[in-house]
Parts: structure tokens; C-alpha cells; sequence
């Protein structure tokens, strides 16, 4: 039997039969709860200017080169709406559209839910501290090595979420490269809601039994 939950955030999917496991399933809902924060190379690590966007079908992860010349770093952020979850390990499931040059293993991040994610304002550089700085406060969970047109599953354990999902039930995750010192183009890139409402396809998504 299959059920669906619908709520003002977010969708879980409970897959069950008879007396056996069931299976919660829960979406990126909505465009501002997932985007990437880019940041200008040349400044980091001390100081991250750059752009957030909440509104790109594909998301960066890794190093590259920008219309302008500029070498920039990316990072995907994640946040997920876990009200139904109880003390299990989930899985994270994200989708690899294209891979330029040899990015490397790519790790997941956990932390504290971070709210909304924004679009910056205007075309130019802005400080992006606030998004980019968020792996200080974060935890890796795992990592892995994604192939261009296949879904990578990251397991996530219950401790974890246990420690970091917010008192709104969300947990944020981020993605970033385990060597951010690769080079430019190098990059990773993920599907987002926007990707997913476009091509009729699922949206990243956590799972658990």
C-alpha cells in the first residue's frame, strides 16, 4: 500500500505491506530549500565573496571558470523537512547531470537546519559569508564519487541527525569537494527541484525504514 502525506513543505512517500518495514520518503518540496553558494577563489579561504541561487536547474560542485574569467568555488546546499523521522539512519539521494575535468570524491555535510535559501540580489560579487562558512558548524557524514546521468546514495546515521536536525525538524546538508584545490573546471554538477519540476523527474530526496 502505498500512502502520501501532503503538507504545506514538503511530501513524504510511506511505502509498507502487511506486517513488513516501511519506507519514508521525503522530497525537496520547493525551490528555496536547495541552491548552491559560489564563491571567488581568489579570496578564499579568508573571505567569500560571490553569489547564492536558489533558481538553476543544475547545481555546482567543485571549481570553475565564470563568462567573466573569474576562478570560482561552489558548494549545494540541502535542507530537509525530517518531521516524521524516528531514530533511523536515512539515505541521501542526489542526481549528477554533467562532470567536467576530475572533480574527485565530493562529501556530505551535516548541520543545523540554516533557513531559506535566497538568490542574490544582482550580478555582482557580494559577501556570502554567512553560506559559505556553514561547514565550520558542520559535520561530514560520508562522501563519494558520482557518475554523469546516475543517482549517488549517501547513508546518513541516526546520531547524526539525531544531533543536528533543529527544533523545526529540518536538518541542513551541504555538498563540497573533498580537495577544493583541484583547479579550475572541475566541477560536479546536481539536479535540483527546478531541474526535477522541468524534466518530470524526482527531486533530490531522503529516505528511511
Amino acid at each position: 500500500m502505498k500512502k502520501l502525506f501532503l503538507s504545506a513543505v514538503l511530501f513524504v512517500i510511506m511505502y509498507g505491506c502487511g506486517g513488513g518495514s516501511q519506507t519514508f520518503l521525503v522530497e525537496i518540496s520547493t525551490g528555496t530549500d536547495d541552491g548552491h553558494v559560489s564563491a571567488l577563489t581568489k579570496f578564499l579561504p579568508d573571505t567569500a565573496y560571490g553569489m547564492i541561487l536558489n533558481n538553476f536547474e543544475d547545481m555546482g560542485v567543485g571549481v570553475a571558470t565564470s563568462g567573466g574569467g573569474d576562478t570560482l568555488t561552489s558548494r549545494v546546499l540541502y535542507r530537509f523537512n525530517l518531521s516524521d523521522w524516528e531514530n533511523s539512519n536515512v539515505v541521501l539521494h542526489v542526481y549528477c547531470t554533467s562532470i567536467i575535468g576530475q572533480p574527485g570524491s565530493v562529501e556530505v555535510l551535516v548541520l543545523n537546519d540554516f533557513g531559506s535559501i535566497p538568490n542574490s540580489s544582482g550580478t555582482q560579487p557580494e559577501d556570502v559569508s554567512q553560506w559559505w562558512f556553514l561547514v565550520d558548524s558542520a559535520e561530514v557524514a560520508g562522501e563519494f564519487t558520482p557518475e554523469q546521468g546516475e543517482w549517488s546514495s549517501v547513508s546518513i546515521s541516526s546520531s547524526l541527525i539525531e544531533t543536528y536536525i533543529s527544533d523545526n525538524n529540518y536538518v541542513g546538508i551541504i555538498l563540497k569537494l573533498k580537495n577544493e584545490d583541484v583547479g579550475p573546471n572541475n566541477l560536479y554538477q546536481f539536479a535540483s527541484y527546478e531541474y526535477a519540476e522541468s524534466h518530470n523527474s524526482e527531486k533530490p530526496h531522503i529516505d528511511w525504514e
